[in-house]
């Protein structure tokens, strides 16, 4: 079984679009995945025009940005339904 938990997209840091990411997951045959872009979960907006396998599981996340006594801390967020809109809106605003 094939799972990546912490995946990035250019809605981020990442390099490919979410679309690339989804392309090059669905040709290695991984069976979970989660896209944890930086405080943004615009990669599940743009996903959901694209098909993919029905054995491939979308774990919907987010990586969120702190800080604690002057170090950035990351903390990964995993959803059951997804990124709420307020949590949207929270990502937006910070």
């Amino acid at each position: 079984m094939q799972i990546d938990l912490h995946l990035h997209t250019n809605c981020s840091d990442g390099v490919y679009h979410p679309e690339k990411v989804l392309q090059k997951i669905i040709d290695a045959k991984y069976d979970i995945v989660s896209f944890t872009d930086h405080d943004s979960c615009a990669a599940y907006d743009i996903l959901a025009k694209y098909p993919r396998p029905e054995n491939l599981r979308i774990i919907k996340g987010v990586e969120m940005t702190t800080s604690h006594q002057d170090n950035e801390i990351h903390i990964l967020g995993y959803f059951r339904h997804g990124c709420s809109e307020p949590l949207k809106t929270f990502l937006v605003a910070a």
